[in-house]
């Protein structure tokens, strides 16, 4: 059977838009079962080997067919002086190295195909008191990097003036964020993997339900409550939940980390 590699990439500041994105690959992945096999590379989920820096554990995002790329309000930190630039000088992220990489080898080979989702929610800053203000001047810094690679990464000069050569998917709310991706998915494997024709006489065929994505009892909770593993039926609470996530947030940035829920 075929295989479809996809790289999850962003720094350290989205991670429940990276538990959101494995939901939706899997989701999609279950769908595409008889056609393709979906492998996502999340590196939390990685064993590190301790010889060698996590750059250096993570793959070349160029080996794979599809990255995705998630920014918020961080570019990330600085790879090791051992992962030069072709033209000279250090990489100013993981997150940079893997998407200007992934840019050569499309160039290059014609994949992988890329698609940057950038979080448009105003960016909130830790109160910094114990450290002097230290963290938040490091977290400011993190913040002007990102907007500054933004700008090269997606404006240039023609013609004496500046314009778009590249473009964003820019979400303010998780459900945005999960819907453009499943839509991205299920557009790029269908791309890749259409169904095969149905030759004549097939109808049996055609009507044969895909292959079931939860076989462990009834999908149907009642009042008992959702655990982690039924997450590939948990569905339809993601503004929901991005909600109290955002507020809970926003509380926290004020030293009050503290949100009350009725049902």
């Amino acid at each position: 059977m075929a295989v479809y590699k996809i790289f999850i990439s962003s720094p350290g500041d989205v991670g429940r838009e990276r538990h959101l994105a494995e939901q939706v690959i899997r989701r999609v992945a279950a769908e595409f079962q008889n056609r393709v096999e979906v492998q996502p590379y999340f590196w939390e989920y990685e064993p590190m080997e301790s010889t060698r820096d996590y750059q250096e554990n993570i793959p070349l995002a160029s080996d794979f067919d599809l990255v995705i790329c998630i920014l918020w309000k961080r570019l990330g930190s600085p790879l090791s002086v051992k992962h030069a630039r072709p033209d000279g000088g250090r990489w100013r992220s993981g997150t940079e190295f893997e998407l200007v990489t992934a840019v050569e080898s499309k160039k290059a080979r014609g994949a992988p195909d890329i698609f940057i989702f950038k979080n448009d929610t105003k960016p909130t800053f830790e109160a910094d008191e114990e450290g002097e203000g230290a963290k938040t001047e490091l977290d400011l810094a993190q913040w002007k990097a990102l907007i500054a690679f933004i700008k090269e990464w997606c404006e240039g000069v023609q013609d004496g003036q500046r314009v778009f050569t590249a473009a964003l998917n820019r979400y303010q709310a998780l459900d945005q964020f999960e819907q453009v991706l499943e839509k991205l998915l299920l557009g790029k494997l269908n791309e890749h993997f259409p169904p095969a024709p149905n030759p004549a006489g097939s109808e049996l065929e055609r009507l044969r339900p895909p292959a079931p994505t939860w076989t462990v009892g009834s999908p149907f909770r009642g009042l008992e409550a959702f655990q982690f593993l039924h997450a590939p039926v948990f569905c339809g609470r993601t503004h929901a939940i991005g909600e109290v996530l955002e507020r809970l947030r926003r509380k926290a940035a004020r030293g009050r980390p503290f949100v009350l829920i009725l049902a």
